[in-house]
């Protein structure tokens, strides 16, 4: 426990902490509590004054349970290692794992105005949206392969069996072995993951829950709620961004409408002239203002619109 509050664990050793990390303990919260978690998640410094202070406060805590507990069952050090799983899951509930290892650099890529495209130590390409970040180990150490998402990401993962890849979140974690999946890790919005192909599955950081995704499904998470849904929508637009195309299927007018205001964030607004009742499929392309984004689509479906400026008129033409 001192040695991974101080980042000097071994491989073999990270291993196990995340191998404990996937069990089951009722005891999380009597045994540690939401207190000492904060602690750890907030005040762990670069310093050995600080994971000493705290080390020896880990250790004052654990004794003092040992003692009352010592009547009713026998703790061996299976239980201690139980203990020490319990605390770190109560603890990523305030902070994810920690990338940091006195022996491997951690890089940080940042895509701020624009989106990046990151290839990773084992051949992973991941592409970053706009104001995102992805932090990664200069190369992959033991069993895993394991980054760290803020905003979001693309993901084309190298195919490794023996070495599961990991994308840890703020509220969510994806593992997979290899598959391409879009996430969002956003700490303002309902996170998501969206499957494109091979399976993944999705962990709740905060309990112990997870789900499995097949291709064409998407997880949502609500933030507020704390509730997981899982859906097969007929289109997309999570992954807008990447290839600048705006896809629809069987979509009646209103439902393409719905769709530019959640890119564009400007209201839509039909005219009771609009046939509701014939639906499209393809897809039009995407421009960073939603009046060539009309105007192309145009092209294709028979509509006029007018913009206010607050918000889109759209009528339709008799064909």
């Amino acid at each position: 426990m001192e040695k991974f509050i101080n980042n000097t664990c071994t491989d073999d050793e990270l291993v196990e902490i995340r191998d404990w990390l996937r069990e089951s303990d009722d005891n999380v919260s009597d045994l540690l509590g939401t207190e000492l978690a904060a602690m750890i998640a907030f005040d762990i410094k670069d310093n050995t004054e600080s994971t000493e202070r705290i080390a020896r406060k880990i250790r004052h805590r654990i004794i003092e349970r040992q003692q009352r507990r010592a009547h009713r069952r026998r703790l061996s050090i299976i239980r201690w290692g139980t203990a020490v799983a319990a605390m770190i899951a109560v603890a990523a509930t305030f902070a994810w794992l920690r990338l940091d290892r006195p022996d491997i650099k951690i890089i940080r890529i940042v895509a701020t105005d624009t989106t990046r495209t990151v290839t990773l130590p084992d051949s992973t390409i991941v592409d970053l949206n706009c104001n995102s970040m992805l932090r990664y180990p200069e190369y992959f150490t033991g069993n895993d392969r394991i980054v760290e998402l803020t905003g979001e990401g693309y993901f084309d993962v190298t195919s490794d069996k023996t070495k599961p890849f990991t994308v840890k979140g703020r509220y969510l974690t994806v593992e997979v072995t290899g598959t391409q999946f879009y996430f969002n890790s956003r700490d303002s919005a309902d996170n998501i993951v969206n499957l494109f192909e091979g399976s993944v599955e999705v962990l709740l950081n905060n309990r112990h829950e997870s789900i499995v995704l097949i291709p064409e499904q998407r997880a949502c998470y609500n933030i507020e709620t704390g509730e997981i849904t899982v859906e097969s929508p007929k289109s997309t637009i999570d992954v807008t961004w990447r290839n600048h195309i705006i896809p629809f299927e069987n979509a009646n007018i209103e439902e393409i409408g719905d769709i530019l205001y959640r890119l564009y964030g400007i209201p839509i607004k039909l005219d009771k002239d609009v046939d509701l009742v014939k639906t499209y499929s393809g897809g039009t392309i995407y421009y960073s203002d939603i009046d060539s984004t009309l105007t192309q689509l145009a092209n294709t479906i028979p509509l006029t619109f007018k913009n206010h400026g607050d918000r889109i008129e759209i009528h339709t033409i008799a064909e």
